[in-house]
């Protein structure tokens, strides 16, 4: 017998189940407790640096894919299913994203960090105007936030770990300095509303130029005293006039994110270095508001010079491959067809640098185009591939599963099948139900285990593949007290529906023709091999 519930009762059941990644075992660090094994470390960005001591995660020798560590890192984060997408794996020491599909095989001699970072980043979401970047609804006037009070919070850390360490370079003009002392004040009264303190009493246990850019830090030390002394002052008076201010932690986080993007894009664009046969160096710039933009390396710190080569919908897949014959060179020529028939051609210096770029672009197009397509099969998430194997949507919401029914008609057997909005590790066959001439809507859920085998809760038996347990209850009426049910036919995902998985931008930088396009760079589709 099946155990069939609402989804609300369902979705409040919490994963049990430890961190565990499919290949070996996340171990959660404290400072007591170090496992002498670990070669891999998992770093999230601390609140707080009492907190810092235990950021992260390690795990031992072992194979370790770069999508299922995010889970983990999510997880631990309490980050959830519908925001994942959002995040990568980062490697500091050479600045490099690694993509989902990555494998890392990890020996007793590895030592391996990475950091969960937010990796795509929609400029304006915060907006009500022009801007604004949001995430579909069913209807209008349902639409939702692109970020989450918890995403919302973490991109707070990342971004002022960045900015106060001088991860991010900014310029050290005066009218800089003045912008910085004062994200520097909103900082230093956010940490005192957290504290439940005083933002004075921070001033007096702390020094104010903690709270800036190490380059700005150096810049007034190199000042006079008198100048260094009226600096000071000047701080220590605003903090003053902030110590009566009501605002909320979360208020005062938002407008620290709000003055970071627009004090730097280098905040959230990637720039990569690519050459072209006849024009040299090329400089491409990636972000979401703009799409792909390029400049000549010698023209890179002049924005009027940057020219679009096309928006993300633009592009309908990607290919890398060897960029000298030979295979001798460890350069890469990542080729993006177009919808316009044509394509760009961009050779990388390594194969790693042009998988980064690649995944930024294929993540970029899951979110903005089609949640259910990928550009390039080298760096599709593994749980994508799998999810389109079965017909499974992502973690859309009931309400969306329900009017995708709606839409079918509410025929008999009719089902959705989507990952779980909330618990990684879950899904939902949500149906129809004709009920006293009216249509309910039942939410079956099934259980992902660690060992990666699927249970349809309420049975004891378990499946290897999420195909292999739909084609067995496919065949079987599904009973549960005086409810009688069968699977009969799948609603699968349709080709760029617009879900809460997709962003919609309001004012998207790189609508309309494409313009000065390197020529070397762009061939005819046919003569690609």
């Amino acid at each position: 017998m099946f155990l069939m519930a609402s989804l609300p009762a369902m979705d409040a059941v919490t994963d049990a189940c430890p961190a565990v990644h499919q290949n070996g075992t996340a171990h959660r660090e404290s400072p007591d407790a170090r496992p002498a094994a670990a070669v891999l470390k998992l770093r999230f960005y601390p609140s707080s640096q009492e907190a810092a001591s235990h950021s992260f995660l390690s795990y031992p020798p072992g194979d370790y894919v770069a999508e299922e560590l995010c889970i983990d890192a999510a997880k631990e984060c309490k980050i959830s299913p519908l925001y994942c997408s959002l995040f990568g794996l980062f490697r500091e020491q050479d600045r490099l994203w690694f993509p989902p599909s990555h494998i890392f095989h990890l020996d007793e001699s590895a030592a391996e960090e990475l950091f969960f970072r937010i990796r795509y980043y929609f400029p304006g979401w915060y907006s009500n105007g022009a801007s604004k970047s949001y995430r579909y609804g069913v209807k209008k006037g349902s639409e939702s936030p692109v970020l989450d009070d918890s995403v919302m919070s973490y991109l707070f850390y990342q971004w002022r770990n960045d900015f106060v360490n001088g991860l991010v370079k900014i310029s050290n003009s005066h009218e800089m300095q003045e912008e910085c002392l004062g994200m520097a004040v909103l900082d230093m009264t956010r940490t005192a509303k957290e504290k439940q303190t005083s933002p004075l009493e921070i001033y007096d246990t702390m020094s104010y130029k903690s709270f800036l850019p190490k380059d700005i830090r150096a810049q007034i030390q190199d000042c006079s005293f008198l100048t260094r002394k009226r600096i000071r002052f000047r701080f220590k008076r605003f903090i003053q006039q902030f110590s009566h201010c009501r605002t909320t932690v979360w208020d005062l986080k938002l407008k620290y994110l709000i003055s970071i993007e627009s004090l730097e894009k280098a905040f959230y664009t990637e720039t990569f270095q690519v050459r072209e046969s006849s024009s040299g160096q090329l400089i491409i710039q990636v972000a979401a508001n703009t799409g792909i933009q390029w400049c000549r390396e010698k023209l890179k710190d002049s924005d009027e010079e940057l020219q679009t080569l096309c928006d993300f919908p633009d592009v309908t897949d990607i290919s890398i491959k060897q960029a000298s014959k030979d295979g001798t060179s460890e350069s890469r020529t990542v080729t993006l067809n177009k919808q316009d028939g044509k394509n760009l051609e961009l050779e990388f210096s390594s194969l790693p640098e042009a998988l980064s770029f690649v995944s930024l672009i294929d993540g970029y197009y899951r979110l903005t185009t089609d949640a259910y397509h990928y550009l390039c099969k080298e760096v599709a998430p593994p749980r994508l591939i799998e999810a389109l194997s079965a017909h499974c949507h992502g973690p859309i919401s009931m309400e969306f599963a329900v009017n995708r029914l709606q839409k079918c008609g509410n025929k008999h057997g009719l089902y959705v099948l989507r990952c779980s909005p909330k618990d990684y590790n879950k899904y939902f066959l949500t149906f129809p139900l004709e009920a006293c001439d009216s249509i309910d809507y039942k939410h079956c859920l099934i259980i992902r285990s660690a060992s990666g085998e699927f249970n349809l809760s309420g049975t004891k038996r378990n499946f290897s593949s999420m195909q292999e347990l739909l084609s067995c209850y496919q065949k079987e009426t599904v009973r549960s007290d005086s409810i009688i049910f069968q699977f009969r036919k799948c609603c699968p995902p349709l080709p760029k529906e617009k879900t809460c998985l997709l962003v919609c931008r309001s004012n998207k930088g790189s609508e309309g023709s494409v313009v000065s396009v390197p020529p070397a760079t762009q061939h005819q589709s046919d003569g690609v091999s």
